[in-house]
């Protein structure tokens, strides 16, 4: 099947977070075949940091040393959030260390502890999901 292929080529990467989540999905999906449910948090978490690879890519090729780029990632929505918010809020910690990595080293507190229109910071969204 075309997702076997998927997990046999994710198996085949050199990245241990990769494998260490996949071994996880793997003991999941056993332990939920046995006890007839349907778990996806272990998928997520896998999805999530697949996902987070991509960005930095993106963010290490395309906007790199980008003024346009970097000023893109610091844009509000209506709500007064930035990505970092919105990662935060989804729980995933591998996009926001993506995010605050590809910021100047001295700009990544500052813009951790930006509040929206609600004077939520990100690490609010985090601990509210």
């Amino acid at each position: 099947s075309v997702l076997g292929r998927w997990f046999e080529d994710l198996q085949a990467t050199g990245d241990a977070e990769t494998q260490r989540l996949l071994h996880s999905f793997y003991a999941q999906d056993a332990a939920d075949t046995l006890a007839r449910k349907l778990s996806t948090r272990r998928l997520e978490e896998l999805l999530q940091h697949l996902l987070s690879k991509v960005v930095a890519h993106i963010f290490r090729t395309a906007c790199a040393e980008s003024t346009l780029g970097l000023s893109a990632l610091r844009r509000v929505d209506r709500y007064g959030q930035n990505v970092l918010h919105l990662a935060a809020r989804q729980g995933n910690t591998h996009m926001v260390e993506v995010i605050l990595r590809s910021l100047p080293a001295e700009d990544r507190l500052a813009y951790a502890g930006e509040l929206d229109i609600d004077g939520y910071s990100a690490a609010d969204k985090a601990s509210s999901g």
